[in-house]
């Protein structure tokens, strides 16, 4: 009787031993699979995965007209702790559409276990604004003077936020939804515990 690494695998006496078999068989079955793709550092990967879909602490989340939102202060601030500060902005693009400003932005984080590129993309749009009462036919001479002195700026900041929030729950994924999933590993959980890498869920100070 052998495992799926070719290794002789005795029968089991008693119900300890059976326990303490299958649990051997599901390390080894998570070492058979990371061997067959190129010896990855999947635990390790699991693991940051994890850590980036820990809900948020409170104190990060402040309300605006009844939606919920991490500041980007805030934001910035946390990839700088998961990212050691190896992240940076690209390919800020915008355009004009009657009174709107519509733009995306690419976000790009090295990630810390695999040296790999993670690239996300954020959208959104602001409202330039113009006369109270006027019509948006009317925009060319309606629109306030240096109204895109906040607005632009606005914009990145929208695209920004938009895209960092697709690494995970802890950048406000999940935030205001009412139905989501939360990403489940590939490796057993009691093999992560084990190795004692389980994340912690973060806590107010």
């Amino acid at each position: 009787m052998t495992n799926k690494l070719g290794l002789p695998q005795a029968k089991p006496v008693n119900k300890r031993e059976q326990d303490a078999l299958i649990k051997a068989q599901k390390f080894n079955d998570a070492v058979s699979a990371i061997i067959a793709v190129g010896d990855k550092p999947f635990i390790a990967m699991q693991s940051f995965t994890a850590l980036l879909n820990i809900a948020p602490k409170q104190s990060d989340v402040s309300t605006r007209n009844g939606h919920k939102y991490i500041p980007i202060g805030i934001l910035e601030a946390r990839l700088d702790q998961f990212f050691f500060g190896e992240w940076n902005t690209e390919n800020f693009t915008y355009t004009r559409e009657f009174n709107e400003m519509i733009g995306s932005i690419e976000l790009v984080c090295t990630n810390p276990i695999t040296g790999n590129e993670m690239r996300r993309v954020g959208a959104a749009s602001v409202q330039i604004m113009q006369d109270k009462g006027t019509k948006v036919n009317q925009f060319n001479d309606a629109k306030k003077p240096n109204s895109l002195e906040a607005g632009f700026p606005k914009l990145k900041a929208e695209c920004f936020t938009n895209a960092v929030k697709g690494l995970g729950e802890i950048f406000g994924r999940n935030l205001s939804r009412d139905k989501f999933d939360e990403p489940s590993g590939i490796i057993p959980e009691d093999i992560v515990t084990d190795l004692n890498i389980k994340p912690e869920k973060l806590e107010d100070e």
